[in-house]
């Protein structure tokens, strides 16, 4: 087992669009951001899109922050921001919108699904099929659901990632070096957050603010 942005995203994007017929940035945007009132994220962002949200300077860069004095944009292709980079559909990768929209996705699944899945695919969802393996991209063992981590900080320092005070229960996915995304059903939290500086290849930084932050919201919370 071992997590991967490409190739196995663009298989699943494969069979969505054999069964349904619609292309998969359609598919994801009729099916799942329109619903959720996700208005402003788009996976294959519209060249005219793109030109308007320029115009109001919100397009933000992703900057490097490793290694530099000061922090420079970061130029990895997945991160590209030209309007040609943005309306190529890379299903893993490619997808762009404010952090409040991905709060949006899991207040739906804390509502069971909202107007977009049944409670029962929730359960499905975030129940763990995969306990204690060893993640062969990471290197340490997560707990897995269906695409998603179950939370996990009992085996090591480097698989908390929603925290120390969330639940057992608590589910979602981190970005890279800079973000995550979580449900905290046992204690009705949801959690979108993402820093605009990636400190690549020093996890133990990153992981550090992250999980400072986290416990941080909890604690303002009272839910600690």
């Amino acid at each position: 087992m071992g997590y991967h942005v490409a190739s196995g995203w663009y298989a699943l994007a494969e069979i969505v669009r054999r069964i349904d017929g619609r292309p998969y940035s359609q598919y994801v945007r009729e099916e799942i951001f329109e619903p959720l009132g996700m208005n402003d994220t788009w996976l294959g962002m519209p060249p005219e899109r793109h030109r308007q949200y320029a115009v109001e300077e919100r397009v933000a860069p992703m900057h490097f922050a490793t290694g530099f004095v000061k922090p420079m944009p970061h130029t990895f292709a997945l991160w590209g921001d030209s309007a040609e980079a943005l309306a190529i559909c890379r299903p893993g990768g490619s997808a762009r919108g404010p952090i409040h929209d991905l709060g949006k996705f899991y207040e739906a699944m804390l509502a069971g699904g909202g107007n977009l899945i049944r409670p029962q695919t929730v359960e499905a969802i975030s129940a763990r099929h995969l306990v204690g393996m060893r993640d062969r991209t990471f290197g340490y063992p997560l707990d897995r659901g269906l695409g998603v981590v179950v939370d996990s900080k009992q085996y090591c320092k480097a698989s908390t990632w929603y925290g120390n005070r969330c639940s057992a229960r608590t589910w979602g996915h981190a970005g890279y070096f800079s973000s995550v995304g979580f449900v905290d059903p046992a204690n009705r939290v949801v959690v979108a957050l993402v820093f605009n500086g990636m400190i690549e290849s020093q996890e133990n930084r990153h992981d550090a603010r992250m999980v400072s932050t986290l416990d941080a919201v909890y604690d303002d919370l009272g839910v600690a």
